[in-house]
């Protein structure tokens, strides 16, 4: 699938991404189950699907929770944030930046995290005042 979604082949990269969330769900791999779920919500950002997009992003952050990997869920609230910046979706920024604070603090607010998610901020503010 990636290779298909670097290579700007959506819809082949989507087909590729669900073959694998079959594989993951059936095979109970929760953590590959939240990377699929964020591989399809990235292909569905990319085709201005945000609610669709959305969903997949839950659902993996869902998957990452129930197996407490604080690190992709961190990442997750992190990425998704930087996704909605680039496409002035304001609000949804905002509530993965508390979303990835949360976690961050669960997390003992380890410096890089912090770092990234200041550097986020200020970007956010920049836009604001534009």
């Amino acid at each position: 699938g990636n290779f298909h979604f670097r290579n700007g082949n959506s819809a082949e990269a989507e087909e590729r991404y669900e073959e694998a969330l079959k594989l993951t769900v059936e095979a109970g791999d929760k953590l590959g189950e939240g990377q699929d779920y964020a591989f399809l919500g990235n292909v569905k950002f990319k085709g201005n699907k945000f609610d669709e997009a959305d969903s997949h992003f839950d659902k993996a952050a869902q998957c990452f929770a129930d197996i407490s990997s604080l690190i992709n869920l961190v990442q997750l609230h992190m990425t998704v944030a930087r996704l909605n910046l680039v496409n002035s979706r304001k609000e949804s920024t905002s509530a993965n930046l508390e979303k990835a604070k949360k976690v961050a603090k669960e997390l003992g607010d380890p410096e890089s995290v912090i770092k990234s998610i200041g550097e986020i901020e200020e970007m956010l503010d920049k836009i604001d005042k534009i």
